[in-house]
């Protein structure tokens, strides 16, 4: 709730440079195809996140992403449908 994460299984998201980068498409990316932390002996089942790509829209993937990059004292630029659309197209190998 506060952008702070949980140690050892959810990213910071809070002043994360992951999250500020001018380039949103990292981002993007997590958001439309979902990320799995490598699994170990200490733990054996990663977290994850699944991919929203099947169930959100273009522009909502960029709301999503917008307050991502805006929320608990972040500042980046919006993110939009036109973002989302060309990031899907690389995705699938279309360049964009």
């Amino acid at each position: 709730m506060d952008g702070n994460g949980i140690a050892r299984l959810l990213p910071t998201l809070k002043g994360s440079p992951f999250v500020l980068q001018a380039n949103p498409d990292s981002l993007l990316h997590v958001v439309l195809n979902g990320t799995r932390a490598v699994a170990t002996d200490a733990a054996p089942t990663g977290p994850a996140m699944p991919a929203f790509d099947w169930k959100l829209s273009d522009a909502e993937v960029a709301s999503v992403v917008t307050f991502i990059r805006n929320a608990w004292g972040n500042a980046a630029p919006a993110v939009t449908a036109g973002d989302v659309k060309s990031m899907r197209q690389k995705l699938a190998g279309g360049g964009g």
